[in-house]
């Protein structure tokens, strides 16, 4: 059994242990008995004490009320059902009351009811009146490319910003954006489309175009020419008229492209009689 260290008259925090006990916690650890510098007296094992995970008796969150942190203050500590952690009820200058853990208190986690986050977000929307409630369909498409291009922890990043693409400096402005969208016919049914799947999110790359139309201009778009004329997939199988995963199906096989499009579905009687 190793030997038992000795941590007789060292401080620990507000802690100062006096002498190791023979008593036990309900994990049958032994316990140190410790002076907090408030003078209360309180028993703490070896653990907890040189880990720093107790270094008071808890007196240093007891005196909360009336302090101030940020725009709260405090009032009283308040009991929470299903939280061992002290809770403590306060006032914000908004008139809003709201129950905040001491430990985010003190740390200055939490500053407010939530009014300050509110007030930030509506001062931005209103540099340009196009956010908040009033959302315009222009801004969720700058919005969307800023988080593409920006946010790391934004889902689509790893298809844009991860591979390098990137949003002009000029369009961090909403109200650039806006002017260039506005002068080269922004329509309320029409998405942002880059002419380039590899270049950037610029005026020189950029283009609006329908739903259908963006969504073949992809990464995984399949481009064919015939008779001169390059066309997507799709658009040849529309020409046609012809089942998108019928080509598509045929050209897995090996099939050339004319024939795919042009050669007849072969159906169950047609293979009786071939």
């Amino acid at each position: 059994m190793p030997a038992r260290i000795d941590l007789t008259g060292q401080q620990f925090g507000r802690l100062t242990a006096i002498k190791y006990t023979k008593r036990r916690n309900k994990s049958n650890r032994s316990l140190w008995k410790c002076r907090c510098e408030c003078g209360k007296i309180k028993y703490v094992t070896t653990g907890d004490l040189t880990r720093l995970k107790v270094t008071s008796c808890g007196c240093r969150y007891l005196d909360l009320k009336g302090q101030q942190f940020g725009r709260l203050t405090v009032l009283r500590k308040q009991r929470m059902r299903r939280h061992a952690r002290s809770y403590w009820l306060c006032q914000c200058q908004c008139g809003q009351r709201k129950c905040i853990k001491g430990t985010d208190l003190i740390l200055s986690k939490t500053q407010s009811c939530g009014c300050y986050r509110r007030e930030k977000t509506s001062q931005t929307f209103r540099k340009h009146g196009d956010g908040g409630n009033n959302r315009s369909r222009l801004y969720g498409a700058w919005a969307g490319m800023k988080q593409r291009c920006l946010n790391e922890k934004c889902e689509q990043y790893k298809y844009y910003g991860g591979r390098g693409i990137k949003l002009c400096k000029l369009w961090h402005d909403f109200r650039a954006f806006k002017k260039w969208a506005l002068a080269n016919g922004w329509r309320e049914v029409l998405e942002i489309d880059r002419i380039d799947n590899d270049g950037d999110y610029c005026p020189e790359n950029c283009h609006w175009n329908t739903r259908k139309g963006n969504m073949r201009n992809t990464r995984r778009t399949r481009w064919f020419t015939i008779n001169g004329e390059t066309k997507s997939l799709s658009e040849w199988c529309e020409i046609y008229d012809v089942s998108y995963k019928t080509v598509h199906a045929r050209l897995e096989r090996g099939w050339d492209i004319f024939d795919a499009l042009t050669k007849p579905l072969m159906t169950c009687r047609d293979a009786e009689f071939s």
